[in-house]
């Protein structure tokens, strides 16, 4: 839950000394601070006609309670009655702060997130990879040439969630490597997913295996020749 001392004459200063029409109550708002310090509202309030079912409103807010700038998905855009709608509540927020968004807001923004970065990317699969260290010990891991090595596909997919979890759940059942405690399946939208580690094995000159699973994201026309059985 948050504060924000906004004043009553900083929204005037903003807004002008028009007058606005009544709307529907805001049915949504939260606030969230970004990495310098800025307050981010959004907020969600009905449409007053049949064209639209809701209007979509943020504003940004210095630390120091100044209006730096606003939008509202309504036909006027700029200014509406609706930014001055939140305005206010923000204004009354040292009487009823503003809550947090929730956790599923968040996965949904995350997961428009990853879907915008694909689309930045163009086409892509996301590809779940495997390979070890060669039987007399030798370290993959300082070698230029890792075409060397018994390296597999997993697994090739349109989700980057979906690679993760096979690459995360070949480290842990069929390498028996890692326990389930050290990943989080919230993160998993997150990353490409990558493992280095060692098993103990009798071979010979007493080495054991290094076993690297990773994942790459790879664009639909760049995938192909990187496939293996």
């Amino acid at each position: 839950m948050t504060t924000i001392p906004l004043r009553s004459q900083t929204i005037k200063n903003y807004m002008g000394n028009q007058s606005f029409n009544g709307c529907q109550k805001i049915s949504r708002i939260h606030v969230t601070r970004t990495w310098n310090g800025m307050f981010n509202v959004e907020a969600r309030i009905p449409g007053s006609t049949t064209s639209s079912s809701y209007y979509e409103i943020q504003v940004m807010i210095s630390p120091q309670c100044q209006i730096v700038g606003s939008s509202c998905s309504c036909p006027v855009v700029y200014r509406c009655k609706h930014i001055n709608k939140v305005l206010l509540r923000i204004r009354n927020s040292k009487n009823s702060p503003i809550p947090s968004p929730s956790r599923e807001h968040l996965e949904a923004q995350r997961r428009i997130r990853n879907q915008q970065i694909q689309m930045a990317r163009g086409a892509c699969v996301y590809i779940a990879y495997a390979c070890k260290s060669e039987p007399e010990g030798s370290d993959y891991r300082y070698q230029s040439t890792k075409d060397k090595f018994d390296e597999e596909t997993l697994g090739v997919f349109f989700s980057q969630r979906q690679a993760n979890m096979c690459a995360r759940n070949y480290v842990i059942n069929e390498l028996e490597l890692m326990d389930d405690d050290g990943f989080d399946d919230d993160d998993m939208d997150d990353y490409n997913f990558e493992y280095d580690g060692q098993e103990d094995g009798e071979e010979p000159c007493g080495y054991g295996y290094y076993h690297r699973v990773w994942v790459e994201c790879k664009a639909i026309e760049d995938a192909s020749p990187t496939f293996r059985p």
